[in-house]
């Protein structure tokens, strides 16, 4: 943008110190002269490599999408083992990466805070934000971690993977009673059942499922 507006930068050395840092970088101009520099440098959560560890030994892929320069990104990212760092992208790039994983078949996560997260949220799988982040984030998410731990990350994957599980399970016990009683009703088999047993069949069917899904509330 300076040199857009052929603003001549005098603070290079002091902006390339900043941003090696790790800082995000601001310029204070006033007739059309650079007079200071702002950094601003995001804290790393102390339990971001935890997670990132436990969401690489679940076998996903972990990649930092970021619109910050190229150096502040890559300092951020020293402590933190990526499987791939991109910056300098923009809202619409953002967005854009994520449509491409999705159209090339992959299940998309996207984790977000911000205005420039929005429209990437929307187009991930899972959106996923956190309780601190712009009424935007939150209202393009699937997903709002109350208490901004992103352990809770962890939890919502397990917590997902165990929901389909037992949506699979109760599909089985709500169909096996049906397999095996129609043909016997039928006449199949040549053995006669009472109606109460069919009825009484049914009952322990829908018995069966309710009590598996309630299963689910053992998961804290």
């Amino acid at each position: 943008m300076l040199k857009k507006l052929d603003i001549t930068n005098s603070y290079e050395d002091e902006e390339n110190k900043l941003a090696k840092d790790g800082n995000s970088v601001i310029y204070l101009v006033k007739n059309n002269k650079v007079v200071a520099l702002f950094g601003l440098k995001d804290v790393i959560r102390k339990e971001t490599t935890k997670v990132i560890k436990k969401l690489k030994d679940k076998g996903l892929k972990v990649i930092l999408l970021s619109g910050d320069n190229k150096i502040t990104t890559e300092k951020i990212a020293e402590s933190l083992v990526f499987d791939e760092v991109i910056s300098e992208v923009t809202p619409k790039e953002k967005n854009n990466y994520i449509k491409k994983l999705v159209s090339e078949g992959h299940k998309v996560m996207m984790i977000g805070d911000g205005i420039n997260d929005a429209p990437a949220l929307t187009s991930a799988t899972i959106g996923v934000t956190l309780k601190g982040a712009t009424d935007i984030a939150n209202n393009s998410s699937n997903v709002v971690i109350v208490n901004n731990n992103l352990e809770k990350i962890i939890e919502f994957i397990n917590i997902s993977k165990r929901t389909i599980y037992n949506v699979k399970e109760n599909l089985f016990w709500a169909s096996i009673y049906n397999v095996l009683m129609i043909p016997i009703a039928t006449g199949l088999f040549k053995i006669q059942i009472n109606p109460m047993i069919a009825c009484i069949a049914m009952i322990l069917s829908s018995l069966t499922v309710t009590f598996n899904a309630l299963r689910l509330k053992k998961n804290k």
